[in-house]
């Protein structure tokens, strides 16, 4: 259901395609952009991310993969965000490469850097198993021999984009962030000292007003958000 700022219903959808879910996206001319499973071939898995536009009767693949049923190495992941102007930016993490597309789906830049795949590290897969949630097994966890591109990625108000890497700073120990300006042009990096060290999701960030606000755990283990103020040097 779709209601206004002011909590007025607008409008509904009765039988979407799929069912939504907390990785799906609204932008302002109501377009839904969502990752999700589709039925592929009998041994396979399939995922899409998807565009659906009003009046939802089908969709725009604007990726996809498909990984067999029985493989349990870690798949790459899709991350996406909205960009300021209403542009949406995605990219699979297996390479350092970002696609953004206008609110009619058409690519308007993309956005590269040159990377070099750096050895998966008992450190990080000790670390990765200790935020498992109950239920999934170690044994279905099995990672590749190198990390992935990158990890996730965060825009700002201002259309900078952060994107959180494998490789760790040696002197504050934290991993690096890529940061590059609202054209694509790589500026710098630093190291995220803030939120979780290990991501399983796509984190969230959010960079509003000179303020970073991210999600992490107190002493006793319970999810917080917190804001940090951010200073350009």
């Amino acid at each position: 259901m779709f209601f206004s700022v002011e909590g007025r219903f607008l409008s509904e959808i009765k039988n979407p395609i799929f069912r939504l879910n907390m990785f799906s996206l609204i932008d302002e001319r109501r377009n839904i952009f969502v990752l999700g499973p589709f039925l592929g071939r009998d041994t396979f898995r399939q995922e899409k991310f998807v565009k659906l536009a009003p009046p939802y009767e089908d969709y725009e693949v604007l990726t996809s993969r498909e990984t067999p049923r029985r493989e349990r190495v870690i798949p790459p992941q899709t991350r996406y965000a909205f960009l300021p102007g209403n542009n949406l930016i995605w990219g699979i993490t297996s390479k350092y490469e970002f696609h953004v597309i206008d609110s009619q789906g058409k690519l308007i830049k993309r956005i590269e850097k040159e990377h070099t795949p750096l050895p998966m590290t008992d450190e990080y897969k000790s670390k990765y198993f200790e935020r498992l949630p109950p239920g999934i097994s170690r044994e279905s966890q099995q990672f590749n021999t190198h990390f992935p591109a990158f990890d996730l990625f965060f825009p700002d108000d201002e259309g900078r984009l952060f994107v959180k890497t494998y490789e760790k700073l040696e002197a504050s120990g934290k991993y690096s962030v890529d940061i590059f300006d609202k054209e694509g042009r790589f500026l710098t990096r630093t190291a995220l000292k803030v939120g979780h060290e290990i991501a399983l999701n796509q984190d969230k960030y959010l960079i509003k007003g000179g303020r970073l606000y991210a999600s992490e755990y107190n002493k006793e283990g319970f999810p917080v958000l917190k804001r940090y103020r951010i200073i350009w040097k």
